[in-house]
């Protein structure tokens, strides 16, 4: 497994840089070689990624929408997938695109076997079409265990309309604080464990 690590505060205004696609892609809901997984360990090291949109402009068929999009390993025998130790502030998670599925959230936009520690989302603003959580959009599959994180400040959003798809029985449209939505599908077993996270 590879393992990343952010040395500095790295704040986008002052470098001249507007937005930003998501690190890890999510083209269908079911597995394929589209899909791009962030697969490894990321420690922030307590640093800030600060001033910066981050959205599926350039990739129009992007489901999985925030600074990373689409974590995790398709099995728990894979090595552990960890995000840690972060702070965003005064970022812009934003589903262009208006898709159908799309789920934002500040940390990770769809979560698959992956744990997510200490991670602090600030005066941010977080929109999805159908799914959007201050610090996870959408627990997708397998065990997903969120600590000690927290969203402060920020604005959660999804604005899509449930009826949107008139080929589908319904489309759902959820938001929430920390988790945007869980899985409930009867075909995937989904764990998931939140605790001393806040919503503030």
């Amino acid at each position: 497994s590879q393992n990343f690590e952010l040395i500095y505060d790295i704040d986008f205004e002052s470098a001249g840089i507007d937005s930003i696609t998501p690190i890890g892609s999510l083209k269908s809901i079911n597995v394929t070689e589209d899909n791009n997984y962030f697969n490894a360990k990321f420690d922030g090291n307590n640093k800030i990624i600060s001033n910066i949109t981050v959205n599926n402009f350039g990739d129009k068929d992007n489901l999985a929408i925030g600074l990373f999009g689409y974590v995790g390993n398709r099995t728990e025998t894979y090595s552990p997938v960890t995000i840690s130790n972060l702070i965003i502030d005064n970022v812009i998670i934003n589903d262009a695109n208006h898709k159908v599925g799309s789920s934002a959230g500040g940390i990770i936009g769809f979560a698959k076997n992956v744990t997510v520690t200490n991670c602090y989302v600030k005066n941010s603003n977080i929109s999805g079409f159908s799914n959007a959580g201050g610090v996870v959009g959408y627990a997708e599959e397998g065990n997903i265990t969120i600590t000690q994180c927290a969203s402060i400040g920020s604005t959660i959003k999804s604005f899509g309309n449930r009826n949107y798809d008139s080929t589908a029985d319904y489309v759902d449209v959820t938001a929430g604080g920390i988790l945007g939505f869980l899985n409930e599908s009867f075909e995937v077993c989904v764990v998931v464990n939140i605790s001393e996270c806040s919503k503030k």
